[in-house]
């Protein structure tokens, strides 16, 4: 793949293609076709539902220690004052509320994120 663009730029490719090297490598790329798929990257959609002033999630797990690990991870990082976990068998619903009252703002997308994180390591974890 990379062959394939440094061959455009040098000029060794029969495309007509422009690269401006007073520009990002990114800012270049939205400009080209070079024949491939996925560029620029697409960031990935968000999983959480809004509703009522909360962001909502369920998690399945396929073993207990995962949904333990997950369940400390989330209370070792403190927290507990914004989040409201239901157990149900082998699934977790997760909500994040402001604790002001408020609309969703940054800190509940930062908290989103983390246990959404916590949940992409426990899939690699083998125990």
């Amino acid at each position: 793949m990379s062959n394939q663009f440094l061959n455009k730029i040098l000029g060794k490719s029969n495309s007509n293609i422009v690269f401006n090297f007073s520009k990002s490598i990114k800012e270049n790329l939205n400009h080209t076709t070079l024949g491939f798929e996925g560029v620029p990257i697409e960031p990935k959609k968000t999983t959480w539902d809004e509703f009522d002033n909360l962001l909502i999630k369920d998690y399945e797990f396929k073993t207990k220690s995962h949904m333990i690990y997950f369940l400390k991870e989330l209370i070792d990082y403190k927290l507990s004052e914004c989040l409201i976990m239901t157990i149900e068998g082998d699934h977790i619903n997760v909500k994040i509320s402001n604790i002001e009252g408020v609309n969703i703002g940054k800190n509940e997308i930062m908290i989103s994120k983390y246990v959404d994180e916590i949940y992409e390591d426990i899939t690699f974890i083998q125990f």
